[in-house]
């Protein structure tokens, strides 16, 4: 996702490393998001956040009271020094202010073309938080609010039951990454287990440790990419909240780095004297997933750099610890990247995109956050891609 570091000085042994910052390969027009939020909130409402409710006569989610108090606990979380009335009225508009222009939707009285950019962000926020939850991981499994508010959230509370022991497996799998410079560990993102000690991500993510030393020969083995010296990468699995010192596994070297970020892959290998989770498995099938699949984000979410409310809305205060977000599958955007809704936000840049059903990674999240769309690369269009290859049959080489 985008970051506010700076490249560091290339060394006299030749650099090209590009900037970190990340690039929507699909940029989403105001037109297209208006649209894309009013189909999340009529297909939102009109199958279970306002069940139980009819349609026409709705004006507010019966929960209201409820979305405004997990507001204002996010915006406290994220501004603890802010005075609790001043929040609590922020939280109160923007429930209002949100949850009415999409009961107004439904109803017909607005049209998308009557939105402003003010109208589009406080609806989205507000859907994010009933529908797409961002909740906190501890000992490797989802933990949802003790109330649950609305049928919306029933359903992701019902779909983690059902499949507990699984998501502790695949939750375990998925670490943060962090860069230790100066005595000091910094969240840069998150990586994921795809083979024998072997951690993918993605290349604008491995920038923060890896860079292209041009002096060396073309054909060298790792298309001359190196580990950064006076920088340590280390892989934490259980980088979660209100954990304990845990045991991060040392990054030993860089495998591969798409230097064109399309697709936007990287793959480090973890020091083997150390135990390491097993690979996740991946989807590889032909076809891909349909859209509307259920699925869910595994990351490590790190504080916007834009200082985005929406991103305080949805997700509180945010250190890197790890978050599970459910969402669905809304568009293929070509035969290679797919978008999803599940709330993400810098630092999930990296994070596997799994299936529900199958607890197979689907797509490599590599671009969104809230108030932009999601977009994902898709495993089943890198079956042949070499760093899947190699990472799957363990052959490297180096």
């Amino acid at each position: 996702m985008r970051s506010c570091s700076t490249m560091p000085e290339p060394d006299d042994r030749g650099d090209d490393s590009q900037g970190r910052a990340m690039k929507a390969h699909f940029v989403e027009s105001q037109d297209e998001r208006a649209h894309r939020l009013s189909d999340t909130v009529r297909r939102a409402i009109a199958g279970r956040a306002f069940a139980g409710a009819e349609a026409a006569r709705v004006e507010m989610p019966a929960a209201a009271p409820e979305l405004a108090s997990r507001i204002a606990a996010n915006l406290e979380a994220a501004a603890p020094g802010t005075a609790r009335p001043v929040i609590e009225g922020v939280a109160a508009e923007i429930a209002r202010t949100g949850s009415g222009l999409a009961a107004s939707l439904l109803r017909r009285d607005t049209e998308v073309a009557d939105l402003s950019a003010r109208d589009l962000s406080y609806m989205e926020a507000v859907i994010r938080v009933w529908d797409r939850p961002a909740w906190f991981v501890r000992g490797d499994a989802p933990v949802p609010p003790q109330a649950v508010s609305s049928d919306a959230e029933a359903f992701w509370v019902a779909l983690i039951a059902h499949a507990t022991a699984m998501l502790r497996d695949t939750c375990g799998r998925v670490g943060c990454i962090l860069k230790q410079e100066d005595g000091a560990r910094t969240p840069i993102g998150t990586a994921w287990m795809i083979g024998d000690h072997t951690i993918v991500t993605n290349a604008h993510v491995a920038l923060h440790l890896a860079h292209r030393r041009l002096n060396l020969p073309p054909a060298d083995p790792r298309d001359r990419w190196r580990l950064r010296h006076g920088i340590a990468g280390l892989f934490d699995p259980a980088f979660e909240n209100r954990a304990g010192a845990g045991a991060p596994i040392s990054i030993s070297d860089v495998l591969y780095v798409e230097a064109s970020q399309d697709p936007d892959i990287a793959i480090f290998r973890l020091d083997r004297e150390a135990a390491a989770p097993a690979p996740l498995a991946l989807a590889l099938a032909d076809a891909g997933p349909a859209i509307d699949t259920n699925l869910f984000v595994v990351g490590h979410p790190i504080a916007d750099a834009n200082d985005d409310p929406n991103v305080k809305i949805v997700f509180g205060r945010l250190d890197g610890t790890k978050r599970f977000s459910p969402g669905r599958l809304t568009a293929r955007l070509s035969p290679s990247v797919v978008s999803h809704d599940c709330s993400t936000t810098n630092g999930s840049s990296g994070s596997p995109v799994v299936d529900f059903a199958t607890m197979q990674a689907i797509g490599l999240h590599y671009f969104g956050k809230p108030g932009e769309r999601n977009e994902a690369v898709l495993f089943a269009a890198l079956a042949e891609h070499p760093a899947v290859v190699r990472s799957l049959a363990g052959d490297w080489l180096v």
